[in-house]
């Protein structure tokens, strides 16, 4: 991209302009925009249990990674990339690790079923657990917790416990900051 301040450069008609709120303007043929995402939090009973951590940071990492030292199990609930990572370090240090996705096969949205079908059985092979096709109802405990009730009443016991939840797409503020013209 060329960045232009103060006097305009002759107009080239292929390409695009983009201009900030401060003025600064930056031409380009072609404009990916890319808003990131942001930790989806649990919206059900038990979110704000002892031992649910969300991953946005560093210091997340940091976090999940000094509080899975000694647990028994995890429930990793969303299978993107990131779930399915931590899924596999998690399963990598002998913690009993269950994926819970609401898809009826992992990264369905990126991937054919038979793509899909060879990650499974990898992280599977590795001793992830995956239950498809379920959607987290609460958590349940007093402290912490202890049990993951799933929408369709099945219940995932595991004692002690540690959730972390999946991310959803950033919803940002583009369109406040500026403004793409022809």
């Amino acid at each position: 991209m060329e960045k232009h301040r103060g006097g305009k450069p002759p107009p080239r008609p292929t390409l695009k302009r983009l201009r900030s709120n401060s003025g600064e303007e930056f031409e380009c043929e072609h404009l990916l925009l890319a808003t990131g995402a942001q930790a989806r939090k649990l919206d059900g009973r038990g979110n704000d249990l002892d031992n649910v951590f969300y991953l946005r940071s560093l210091k997340d990492s940091g976090t999940i990674r000094s509080r899975s030292a000694g647990a028994k199990a995890a429930v990793i609930i969303g299978g993107g990339f990131i779930g399915m990572e931590v899924a596999s370090v998690l399963a990598q240090k002998n913690i009993q690790t269950t994926l819970v996705i609401r898809e009826d096969r992992v990264w369905s949205r990126v991937f054919t079923p038979v793509m899909s079908a060879f990650f499974e059985q990898y992280y599977t092979a590795r001793g992830v657990r995956i239950v498809k096709q379920a959607r987290v109802a609460a958590l349940e405990g007093k402290d912490t917790v202890q049990a993951v009730l799933l929408g369709d009443k099945r219940e995932t016991f595991v004692r002690p416990c540690r959730c972390w939840s999946g991310r959803s797409p950033g919803h940002g503020t583009l369109g406040e900051d500026c403004h793409c013209t022809r």
